[in-house]
């Protein structure tokens, strides 16, 4: 059974390359593309499950990576050993992002105030009275927080 299932794809094949030594190039292509469709037509739901399946692996790993990045947001696992800045201990895991949030803030900041904008410029366009009159609302409302956090009533 082996050998006729064997003999059985390799016939048309063995056929189609005699032909075009041949010369029959157009005869060779008709048979090689008639033995492709009959094998595909015997098994076509194999060949139609195998981008549903590359797609589905594809999303899979995709989500994955994406949620390694950015959870958990707290260390998960044993802390027996974790590095500073580091979102892999020996055994746990922290996501990426939070992980080195406060080196990636400073970064930021570092960088829009040193390239991307002037602070001397910026404090000299800003209104004082403005300014003030926009703050004083919320400094008032936390201003009796405190108090209140303090001397309880």
């Amino acid at each position: 059974l082996l050998l006729l299932q064997t003999l059985a794809v390799c016939w048309p094949a063995w056929s189609a390359v005699r032909l075009w030594r041949n010369g029959k190039r157009r005869a060779a292509l008709t048979l090689a593309l008639s033995a492709a469709a009959r094998r595909f037509c015997s098994r076509w739901w194999q060949y139609l499950t195998i981008p549903l399946f590359a797609g589905a692996v594809g999303w899979l790993t995709n989500k994955v990576a994406v949620d390694m990045i950015f959870y958990p947001v707290e260390f998960g696992g044993l802390r027996l050993r974790t590095y500073p800045n580091q979102p892999l201990g020996w055994i746990g895991w922290q996501g990426i992002v939070p992980a080195k949030a406060g080196e990636m803030a400073a970064r930021i900041t570092d960088l829009v105030t040193n390239k991307l904008v002037d602070v001397e410029v910026v404090f000299r366009r800003l209104s004082p009275g403005k300014l003030a009159s926009l703050l004083a609302p919320g400094v008032d409302r936390i201003a009796e927080d405190i108090v209140a956090d303090i001397a309880p009533a």
